[in-house]
């Protein structure tokens, strides 16, 4: 149902490795409607996902730019 990305971020926002906006979200959306509805939002979401050297990131760089930008 999900592709590689979505599933990462699932699989970390509920592992509990993963906080912030989106996996507020998350929970918010599935407790609320349901796993069909939260999936939907990952699928939208998950192009947010980014594995770097510091760790992993929810952060969209084309909207926002880092928010610990040179403070890693």
């Amino acid at each position: 149902m999900l592709d590689e990305k979505a599933s990462s971020v699932a699989r970390l926002i509920k592992d509990g490795k993963a906080s912030g906006p989106i996996a507020d979200a998350f929970r918010r959306i599935q407790a609320t409607e349901g796993d069909a509805a939260v999936y939907d939002y990952l699928r939208a979401e998950a192009d947010r996902f980014h594995a770097t050297p510091y760790g992993h990131c929810l952060n969209s760089f084309t909207v926002d730019r880092c928010p610990k930008r040179l403070e890693c």
